[in-house]
Order: C-alpha cells, then structure tokens, then sequence
C-alpha cells in the first residue's frame, strides 16, 4: 500500500463509496480507499503484510471472539491510505455534493433492553455478574446515499471534539462514530501502549462534574472497568510494566464520563496484537467478571443478536503504529435506513428509568454530532 500526504497526488472520488477513516490526532485523519478484501491473518502473516507497508483495518462484530478463534484476526485490505488534516477532509466532503439526509426517527422499542436489564438483576441476586452492558437501539427508515455520507462526515469533523472518528464503508454498507474510548495506541517509536478506563455517564454541567465523583453506582461500574482492564494488561504484561494514572472527569461537549489512564512500557508490535485480542471486551462494553458461559447467554438475548460491530475493536494497524478505539457514538447504514445502537453500564445499583435517560442522552449526542437529529 503506497502512502500518500498530499490529497491531490492520488484520485479520491472513490473514498464515499468504498472507504475507511481513523482520526490520529487532534487535527489528522487517516483515510484508507477500498474496495476492501477480508481475510484472516495470523500474526506472522500479520507482520508480514505491514512489512509490505500495507495498511490494515481491523473491525470485528463484538460477539465474534465467541466463536473465532484468538490466534488470528479478520482484517480489511484496503487500496491506498493517506493522511489529511481538518480542512483538507472537510475539502473534500465539500466537492462531494454533501446532502443533509431526511431524518424521521421512529419511536424506541424499550421491550429488548427491560429483558436485558431483567437478566442482569437476576445475575446480580446470583452472584453470577456485578456488571453489565444492556443495549437499546432507535432507527430511521430512509434513503442514504454517497452524498448523504459525505455531509455526515463534514458535519462531524466541523468542530473538534474528543476522542476518534473513524468508520468503514463499502457498497453503501457501513457505519460512522466518534468514539472517546481507547483501547490502545501503541507506536514502536517510545514502544508505549495506552488504554483507559472509561465508565459512567452524567450530563454535562457544572453540578453534575462534582456529582459524578461522588456517585456511588458510577464508581463502582468505573472501579469494575479499572481492575478488569488490569487484570487482562497482567496476561500480556509484567506488572512493573503497567502504570495505572489517577481517575479524572472527562468532559464531552454533551456528556460526563470517568477516565482511568493506564500505560504500559517496553511493549513490542506482537504484545500490542495481542492485547487487541485480549481486552475485547472490558467490563466497560461487556460483562463483569468476565465468563465465557454467561457472555454466551447475554449474547443470545434479544437485540444483543443485532448488534453488528457496535462497541467493538475498530483499529487501523501498520508497522510502526496501532491505534483501536471501542465503538461507540456511532450509526450504522445502509442505502434504506440509519441505526443507533447506545449501551449503559448497569449494576444492582441501577435505576431503569435512570438508565433509560442515560441512552437517551448518548444517542442525542451521536446525532447532534453527526448532523441527523430532527
């Protein structure tokens, strides 16, 4: 895969039919063009394909570490990849003919996420789970088309917001976000890796920024993210390698979240592959301790089945860098219809309707960013 720096040396008129797109930094963005080839690597072949300097994207559906098997990872082979920073995206969503699409939402079926929230109560008075991560999701029937794509995108990366857009697209298929959360970042040069614990929401607001420290179910959901993240870096890592930083709020435009930064040292490419295939998915996206058995049964709940990718691993891997980010603030597409899909950590602490309000709030985020709210 030839890298390119410069928008104009290579023909872009094919990215809003067949693309994907990694933020890397603040003001950066990489875009890989299709058409895309699947196929499923082990890392040597892994290895093997950054060393021809191919770019590589990685985005699984979530359940799919149930039944594949975690010496291999199904990845996209893209054509080409270059980087652009804000003005020079936005340039080219411009001469795309970007459109608003028509947005009618339709009301929200609760029925799916009450069952889940049941099933977790239950766990809970078992002693099963401490955590988990019901999902709703809210759809709109209507006509999405290349140029529709291309005013989502423009609108997302309008203003600068925290965190990664990214998404991937073929044939009209596909799905865009912005997601806060990291699950690693890793480059050979200072052979560092980053991930975080992120967990637990509040509306954004001054009262609610001394609120979210002091919550009791918040901080337990967020503790349960923190000693799960550690216990999985243990599988790959000496302890001594692991840094844990202090918990902070982050701030999103429209949410509250907690933060816990972890760091890691001496990581080499192959530790960094591993992790991807290890943390998915943390108590932050998935359940409490972890159980092969009752992630089985919660997968097999209603809705959970429909999930596609959401809140899964999306990364973009390349020899000297891997980035993967959970996610999450995202819609999916396709030529006749648009789809949220939100989740909310629940403990026995939980409050169904405070719960509700909590998905409410994440799906308005993801359309006010994305420029498809009513």
């Amino acid at each position: 895969m030839v890298k390119q720096n410069i928008a104009q040396q290579i023909d872009l008129s094919t990215f809003f039919k067949s693309g994907a797109l990694l933020q890397t930094a603040p003001d950066q963005f990489k875009l890989i063009l299709g058409p895309f080839k699947t196929t499923e690597l082990n890392e040597n072949d892994l290895i093997q394909q950054m060393q021809d300097q191919r770019v590589l994207v990685y985005q699984p559906d979530f359940w799919d570490f149930l039944h594949h098997s975690k010496t291999s990872l199904k990845v996209y082979l893209g054509e080409v990849s270059l980087i652009l920073d804000r003005k020079s995206l936005a340039k080219l969503c411009s001469k795309a003919q970007p459109t608003q699409p028509q947005v009618a939402w339709q009301n929200v079926n609760s029925a799916p996420f009450k069952k889940q929230f049941e099933w977790s109560l239950q766990k809970f008075s078992e002693n099963a789970l401490s955590k988990t991560v019901p999902i709703i999701s809210q759809v709109c029937k209507t006509r999405f088309t290349e140029n529709n794509l291309a005013f989502v995108i423009q609108n997302l990366i309008r203003e600068p917001h925290y965190g990664w857009a990214y998404g991937l697209w073929q044939d009209g298929v596909g799905s865009l976000g912005q997601s806060p959360e990291l699950i690693l970042n890793w480059n050979s040069e200072n052979q560092k890796l980053q991930t975080c614990a992120l967990a637990g929401t509040l509306q954004n607001s001054e009262e609610k920024t001394a609120e979210i420290l002091k919550d009791k179910k918040i901080n337990q959901e967020h503790e349960f993210v923190v000693q799960d993240i550690f216990d999985k870096l243990k599988k790959v890592f000496q302890v001594n390698q692991i840094t844990k930083k202090t918990t902070q709020v982050l701030k999103l435009k429209h949410l509250l979240h907690l933060k816990t930064d972890f760091e890691c040292s001496e990581v080499f490419l192959q530790q960094a592959l591993q992790v991807i295939q290890v943390i998915h998915p943390t108590a932050a996206l998935g359940l409490y301790p972890p159980s092969q058995n009752e992630f089985q049964n919660f997968s097999e709940l209603s809705l959970q089945a429909e999930r596609k990718n959401f809140a899964a691993p999306f990364a973009v891997i390349e020899k000297n860098q891997v980035l993967c980010v959970a996610a999450i603030r995202s819609f999916n597409f396709n030529p006749v219809e648009i789809q949220i899909f939100s989740g909310c950590g629940v403990t026995a602490q939980s409050v169904y309707e405070s719960e509700l309000a909590e998905l409410e709030l994440k799906r308005e985020s993801v359309k006010r960013m994305m420029g498809i709210a009513e």
